[in-house]
This record gives C-alpha cells, structure tokens and sequence, in this order.
C-alpha cells in the first residue's frame, strides 16, 4: 500500500524547496516557507536586502499576510538638500531599507512552531564557513531582526548607503522596521497580499509554496535582485528601489513602505472556504489586476502557475511547471 504524503512544497528557485521540506513534517507550512525564503537569502546576494511577503491559511489562522516590503529610508535624518534632474543620481540614494528580516521573524513567531535558530539551519549548511552571508545569518539566527541595527551590520549598511555616501540609511531605520500581519485581499475564491501594485518590478520574483500535515498552507514571494550595490563586506546586494530626495518635490515619508510586486496567492479550490491550496506564478505575472476582474477559473485559464501545493482529504500534492 503506498502511504500518504500529508506535506508537500514546490519552489520557482532551484534547491529553495528542500530547505522547505526539511521543516516538515513536525513544522507546519509557515515554517517551511520561512526556512525556503532564508535558504534562498544564503544562495542569492540579493535576496535579504529585498522585499517578501508571506500569505498563511489554515487551522486558527484565518487569512492572513506578513508584509515584508522594502521602507523608505531617512529616518531621523534631516531632509537632504536633494538632487537636481540633470544631475548622476548615486545608487547609494536609492538604497531601501529592508523588511525581509523582520517579516521572517514576525511569520514564526505569530504563526509558526520553529524558532528562528531552527529556521535557518538549512541556510547555514548551505554557505562554507567564512562565507560573508553565513555570519549574517548566524548572528540573525541568534539575535532576531534586532541583529540588523547592531555595528558590524550597521556599519557596513551606513558606510555604504548612508549620509556621507551621498545615500539616505541611517542606523534609525534600521532599528524601527517592522513586517506587520494583515489581513490578506479576497476575490472569487483567490487570497492575496492587500498591496501589489502595478509598476512594481515582477521580473525578479520568485515563489514558495507548501503545504503542512495539519491542514495549512503557506506561500511566500521574495524577489532575487538582478542588480543592485553591492555591500562587499556582508556578501549582500541592496536592490535599489527607495526614491532619491529630489530638490523642489516632496520628499517621500521615511518608513513608507515601497511598492513591490506580488505572484503568489492562496486558493479555495473546492468553493467550501477551504484555503486548501498555494499557487506561485512566474516572475512577470501580476495578481492584483485579475482579482479585480478575473475569476480563479478564468485567472488559471489565463496563465497557468509556475508551481503550486493542494492539500486534499487524504494527501498533500506539490506541482512545478517550471524546467
């Protein structure tokens, strides 16, 4: 008799789904794709510094969104004297803050049943031991999120991005981001973030979705940055998204969040309000123009996902589209 597989995950990156899988089945579907998101943040430099977003559903749940997007630098600062239109606007301008680490760890601590230290085991195995991005890790498996406003992370973020490098971080930004759980978007039967907006960057983003043994599902959408300024002494790579200061025009509020792109969703494929499937689309494709217009069936008749979990009565089914 062939047994029952109650778990299953499916990821757009290559060697991100194991790190998944190796949460479950004790963990639950939050878990795993926090320990996916962290292992793709060790393979890719561009990943940490970027923006994520977590959707969960399931037992004691509801539907629910981690908001992890990039924030707009410059708190506590004084507002720059800004760039004229003519001029070279440097990168270390349009560095963001990041959220990633923070929506991490506001997902397993709200809705998950790992600590973080355990979430990133997979991670760290990934990266050789004088690996720049594995000392990152470790010191954020240890400290938590908090571990980003520390020195040697703070100094190199402010070296290169900060006030005296023509760019807007400071080490106030750093210490107040937060990633807040709300309340996911819902049309026909599809649950998704409440915030992707067109004109975000989509190209980039990749996907993680799985499903636990206890009836949950969870999905995530993190993006690897194909450019950037590289920050050499973490190993890392700050997409460039914030908004310059320009001189004349109002200067964006430090902390406001910073539009990104969102290809995942959660789904009641059976129409009993069951959120008993994932679903992740290749990078390009936008959800937030077809909730509004489409419905589930004629959104998947559209563009079939790139990957995607189910979880049914008896067994849990992972699927990839992608090569």
């Amino acid at each position: 008799m062939t047994a029952r597989v109650r778990t299953a995950s499916a990821a757009t990156q290559p060697g991100v789904a194991a790190a998944a899988a190796a949460m479950l089945p004790r963990g639950n579907a939050i878990d795993g794709v926090c320990a996916a998101v962290l292992m793709a943040a060790a393979l890719e430099p561009g990943v940490l510094l970027g923006p994520v977003h977590f959707l969960v559903a399931g037992p004691g749940f509801g539907l629910r969104c981690v908001d992890g997007r990039q924030r707009q630098p410059g708190r506590g600062a004084p507002r720059p004297r800004g760039w004229l239109p003519t001029e070279a606007i440097p990168d270390a301008a349009r560095v963001a803050v990041p959220a990633l680490p923070a929506a991490v760890a506001t997902a397993l601590s709200m809705f998950g049943t790992v600590p973080l230290k355990r979430a990133c085991e997979p991670a760290l195995d990934a990266l050789t031991r004088n690996h720049p991005r594995r000392a990152v890790l470790m010191s954020y498996a240890r400290e938590g999120a908090s571990a980003l406003a520390k020195d040697t992370f703070a100094d190199a973020m402010t070296t290169i991005a900060g006030r005296f490098a023509a760019g807007l971080i400071t080490r106030d930004d750093l210490r107040a981001v937060r990633a807040p759980a709300v309340a996911c978007h819902v049309h026909d039967r599809m649950a998704m973030a409440p915030f992707g907006q067109e004109g975000a960057p989509a190209t980039a983003c990749q996907a993680v979705c799985v499903a636990d043994s206890r009836g949950g599902v969870a999905a995530a959408c993190y993006e690897t940055a194909a450019d950037g300024l590289a920050i050499d002494a973490l190993g890392l790579v700050a997409p460039l998204r914030a908004e310059p200061v320009m001189r004349g025009h109002r200067r964006k509020d430090p902390g406001a969040p910073i539009p990104c792109a969102t290809t995942v969703a959660l789904a009641d494929v059976t129409g009993d309000d069951q959120f008993s499937a994932a679903m992740g689309f290749a990078g390009g494709a936008r959800f937030q123009h077809v909730l509004d217009e489409l419905s589930l069936d004629m959104a998947l008749r559209d563009r079939a996902p790139a990957i995607g979990v189910v979880q049914g009565p008896k067994s849990a089914r992972a699927y990839s589209f992608t090569p």
